[in-house]
């Protein structure tokens, strides 16, 4: 297998617009409609999401803070335990802008979280944001599951316009991808998305489609004529 076949390609701004459609639209499925926004417009690994309480976001400055993720010990005979790590390096240590978007769905998500009456604490930190009807936290193989149904049945539902891929990578990839092509500077990227080099942004995360290529080169040939 080559390397771009085991890359990961990212939803195309047709793809984004079917899914997200599906999503609200489906009444099992649109209580993950603002995660999956969330993902697709802040480009957090899925452990930086789960790992992320309510003092991390910063309605007013409209950013977040991310400073760690949270990871579960699923290990052959581990325990199943969740635990909180630090980013996974030091350029993971981030304040992220919010978009609009990100920000409604942030304020909704805070609004109608389910009241527990004992908030779970996992190694000193209590408050998440992203919590299971239970009251615990939701870590990232539970999304990855979720997306798989998600995805399991919008292809069902939409034989002629199949997604191949979809997972909480597949987004932050989208992510990625969408503000390369939207023009947003390369160190700019490499910061949001807590890459410890740009060439980790550019190599492995971004794909440009020919069409993309193409409006670019039309937009500088204007500007510069």
């Amino acid at each position: 297998m080559t390397k771009q076949t085991k890359r990961k390609l990212p939803l195309s701004p047709e793809e984004q617009s079917r899914l997200l459609d599906f999503v609200k639209n489906d009444k099992t499925f649109i209580k993950y409609y603002n995660e999956i926004v969330i993902l697709l417009e802040t480009g957090l690994r899925i452990s930086e999401l789960c790992g992320l309480t309510i003092h991390d976001v910063n309605l007013q400055e409209k950013t977040l803070s991310v400073s760690k993720q949270l990871c579960v010990d699923n290990r052959y005979g581990g325990s199943g335990k969740l635990y909180i790590e630090s980013t996974k390096s030091s350029a993971g240590e981030r304040i992220v802008p919010l978009s609009k978007k990100a920000i409604e769905c942030f304020e909704s998500i805070i609004k109608n979280r389910r009241k527990v009456k004992f908030d779970p604490v996992v190694d000193g930190y209590s408050g998440f944001i992203f919590i299971r009807d239970n009251g615990e936290p939701k870590y990232g193989a539970q999304y990855t599951e979720e997306l798989n149904y998600i995805l399991k049945k919008y292809n069902s539902n939409n034989p002629d316009h199949l997604i191949q891929k979809l997972s909480p990578h597949v987004l932050r990839h989208t992510f990625c991808t969408n503000m390369l092509n939207a023009g947003l500077n390369i160190k700019s990227l490499q910061y949001i998305m807590g890459h410890s080099t740009a060439n980790i942004t550019l190599n492995v995360y971004s794909h440009s489609s020919s069409k993309t290529a193409v409006e670019h080169f039309r937009k500088l040939e204007k500007r510069n004529s």
